[in-house]
């Protein structure tokens, strides 16, 4: 929808296209959601306008961010923008951009930040990509490798299904999930949040 030429402006033919989908699916008693993947600037905007044309029955799925993961982006513009439809926000506890999944990174104050961002603007769920083309998963087992980034799938869990948890709280379960109750569990928690 991007780089084609067309009369109709970028949100006026987003829009066509994801109408036409949803209406070829609402025959066949199918729910649509739509992910937003953009880059630009002009085309985030276009994407994001073209949501207010959308039928309402549509389910809106958007990253965290602009685009792909950076960390440091402010968040989606589109979070918040529709108080009319459902919205889910997809993560990255994978760290695609940070390791692949074969190095940990752990960034449980990073999650609590962008889900309580998302909860306070009414987002309906939430998603994790766990990996990234075949590289180890955030999951445990799947994998030669995997697992290394659990605690970040298990951070958003806490703080989707408890509002009220801190990060602090989040880190100390579960490593003494993981390693037991000791004099050992704060340090090795400081040494892990420096991945």
């Amino acid at each position: 929808v991007f780089d084609v030429e067309s009369d109709l402006p970028l949100a006026d033919r987003v829009a066509k296209l994801i109408n036409r989908l949803h209406a070829t699916l609402k025959r066949l008693d199918k729910t649509l959601v739509v992910r937003t993947f953009a880059y630009e600037p002009e085309e985030v905007e276009g994407v994001t306008d073209a949501f207010a044309m959308i039928d309402p029955e549509i389910i809106l799925m958007s990253k965290c961010v602009p685009h792909d993961w950076e960390v440091f982006y402010p968040h989606n513009l589109a979070i918040g923008r529709y108080a009319d439809r459902m919205h889910i926000i997809e993560f990255d506890p994978g760290a695609e951009f940070y390791g692949k999944g074969h190095v940990p990174y752990l960034y449980t104050e990073y999650l609590h930040f962008r889900l309580e961002y998302a909860r306070d603007r009414n987002a309906y769920g939430y998603v994790a990509r766990v990996e990234r083309q075949g590289n180890p998963s955030a999951i445990p087992g799947i994998s030669e490798g995997s697992g290394l980034n659990e605690l970040n799938l298990y951070a958003i869990s806490r703080f989707a299904g408890d509002p009220a948890v801190s990060p602090e709280k989040v880190w100390r379960e579960y490593v003494e999930r993981r390693v037991g109750k000791g004099a050992y569990v704060e340090p090795l928690i400081e040494a892990l949040k420096l991945t």
